[in-house]
């Protein structure tokens, strides 16, 4: 299970596993480090979908279980895709019967505004979302998986033969009950929403005035700076 998740990241960290298990294939992401698709939210979208809707046709969309996104790209650069993108590769699973994957373990509970990255999108429903590290504030480890009902009707007639030694501890699960209870009375979501045209300003200010900074943006909370030697040339 391990070298599975390891091969299925796009995330450099991988390289050292490497060959890991088959059958995973990558595919850009709409905003990508050295390069444009365009110089609108519109263009951009438009042609990140074109371009995996062909690599999907070379794959064999009959040949393709899943595609996994972040609902926000964490650590390869805190990207929110552009407007319509989510949904148009959610259009693209439907049409082709491909089960849609979103990893929430870094934008889930509450980073970015909203208690789940896809709630940023429009009428946007994966069919199975992970999630991890907010649910419980990490104060140990804790992951999960959420599933829409269809997926869960298949697993209750078509049972999984693997073990969970640890599985729903309850010594994990009671900080993820008094996690969720504090980020509701205390209104966490409220504060990371007002909290982020701060942060969103001074990463403003550092991208204006530092010669190392190239980019700087954020959502909610989540956010990222790029930092080169020379911005400007390039140089790293």
């Amino acid at each position: 299970a391990t070298q599975a998740c390891i091969a299925a990241t796009g995330d450099q960290r991988r390289w050292p596993a490497e060959a890991g298990a088959s059958g995973f294939i990558k595919f850009f992401d709409p905003a990508p480090y050295s390069f444009k698709r365009g110089n609108t939210e519109e263009e951009i979208c438009r042609a990140a979908l074109n371009e995996l809707e062909e690599q999907v046709a070379y794959e064999g969309a009959h040949t393709i279980a899943a595609i996994m996104v972040e609902a926000v790209t964490g650590t390869n650069g805190i990207l929110k895709p552009p407007k319509g993108y989510l949904e148009g590769v959610q259009s693209l699973c439907r049409e082709h019967g491909i089960i849609f994957i979103w990893d929430e373990v870094m934008s889930g509970f509450g980073r970015t505004g909203k208690l789940f990255g896809f709630c940023h999108g429009t009428n946007v429903v994966p069919d199975i979302f992970t999630f991890a590290k907010g649910v419980n504030g990490a104060f140990l480890p804790l992951g999960g998986v959420g599933v829409r009902d269809h997926v869960a009707d298949h697993f209750r007639s078509n049972n999984v033969a693997i073990g969970s030694t640890y599985n729903s501890h309850p010594a994990v699960l009671a900080p993820a009950y008094a996690a969720l209870q504090v980020m509701l009375k205390q209104d966490i979501l409220g504060n990371v929403q007002r909290m982020h045209p701060h942060l969103k300003g001074g990463m403003q200010r550092l991208l204006d005035n530092h010669p190392s900074v190239k980019q700087a943006r954020c959502v909610g909370l989540f956010g990222c700076l790029d930092i080169q030697k020379n911005a400007k040339t390039g140089e790293f």
